[in-house]
């Protein structure tokens, strides 16, 4: 169940929010994913030699939207994306 895996089950099952707990329950629960998306991820990150540099240099589980928005493969160069965020 995903409420247990996050640690929220207890506060679900036993209705004890506090009415700011329930009005930002949404936020709550999508950030407690994150932490376990992102925690989960290094761990798989670890077991990849090939990935050490990448380890250094990607800290946080996030889209990289100006490299995903790049449709030619010439944009993506870092030289071009250094330029477009001067």
């Amino acid at each position: 169940m995903l409420l247990k895996d996050i640690g929220m089950e207890d506060m679900w099952k036993g209705n004890i929010l506090t009415k700011k707990e329930a009005k930002n329950w949404k936020y709550t629960i999508k950030e407690k994913i994150q932490e376990r998306e992102e925690r989960e991820w290094r761990e798989r990150m670890q077991h990849k030699p090939k990935l050490r540099t990448y380890r250094q240099i990607k800290t946080k589980l996030q889209f990289e939207n100006t490299y995903l928005m790049m449709r030619q493969r010439s944009e993506r160069s870092d030289d071009e994306i250094e330029r477009r965020n001067e």
